[in-house]
């Protein structure tokens, strides 16, 4: 259970996105979205994982708020490091 759980949905929904090549290539390059979303980018899930939350500098702080356990903050620190990986090597300009 946790404190927020539309902030939790969002955070799969930002999850889903990051790892569905598909909807990356429908959504992200052709603005193609699926009904009820009426915008979305790689942009918007960087943000909301950097910029609208704590879960890239500190995911722990984010148990029991909009993630459940330490094995949730372990792998949403995982993709954050995935990420940052992508930042270094393309920089993070545009983001």
């Amino acid at each position: 259970m946790v404190k927020y759980p539309k902030m939790r949905e969002e955070l799969l929904e930002t999850l889903r996105s990051l790892a569905d090549r598909e909807y990356q290539h429908k959504a992200w390059l052709e603005s193609d979205y699926p009904p009820g979303i009426e915008c979305d980018s790689f942009d918007e899930a960087v943000h909301f994982l950097y910029d609208d939350t704590v879960l890239a500098e500190n995911p722990k702080a984010a148990i029991g708020v909009i993630i459940e356990d330490e094995k949730e903050a372990r792998l949403i620190s995982a993709v954050c490091q995935a990420i940052d990986l992508v930042f270094e090597a393309l920089g993070d300009r545009s983001f």
